[in-house]
């Protein structure tokens, strides 16, 4: 199933940067102009919310493929091109990824997210870093006793057709 996961994150379109400015991909609404005027912390904290109704407000266009239902995102944590994707067993998440050029870049990525990250979340979030199991990189991860919801942030190398390349995502949604 990761390596699965992997495959579809990374064709993921090309972002630009981490913790972006939140975008839309729709026509305006009341809820559209409240976002806009959110925090990046609001934002993430309304993500963690939303994953509990299965990011039913969030989600756009939706297409169907052997390994899941993915949606195309209505509002956007990174660039314009997240995805809500739902997986088997009723789990679902909510990512953005980056490509990055090389290792230097990405781990610079990594961290600027990282700390973006621990700074929105707060005390009452666990952080657990590691090294990835079958690939080059890393995954941060932060769980909230009795909550199912996680955030992580990873970086890992993915090969290119002609060059290795690292990508950076953030995600929202079930473990595993």
């Amino acid at each position: 199933m990761v390596s699965n996961c992997k495959k579809v994150l990374i064709n993921v379109v090309y972002l630009v940067g981490l913790f972006g400015m939140f975008t839309l991909n729709a026509a305006k609404s009341d809820m559209d102009e409240k976002v806009a005027e959110m925090s990046d912390c609001d934002k993430l904290q309304a993500l963690i919310t939303e994953h509990k109704n299965q990011f039913k407000k969030v989600r756009g266009k939706k297409s169907t493929t052997k390994l899941a239902d993915i949606w195309s995102a209505r509002y956007h944590m990174v660039g314009k091109s997240c995805q809500i994707f739902g997986w088997s067993a009723g789990k679902i998440t909510y990512t953005c990824s980056n490509i990055a050029p090389n290792k230097a870049v990405a781990n610079e990525r990594y961290l600027n997210a990282l700390n973006r990250v621990k700074s929105c979340l707060g005390n009452d979030w666990q952080l657990t870093e590691r090294e990835r199991n079958n690939d080059p990189g890393t995954i941060a991860q932060f769980s909230k006793a009795g909550d199912r919801t996680i955030v992580a942030v990873h970086s890992f190398e993915t090969s290119g057709l002609f060059n290795e390349e690292w990508t950076n995502y953030l995600y929202v949604g079930d473990p595993k």
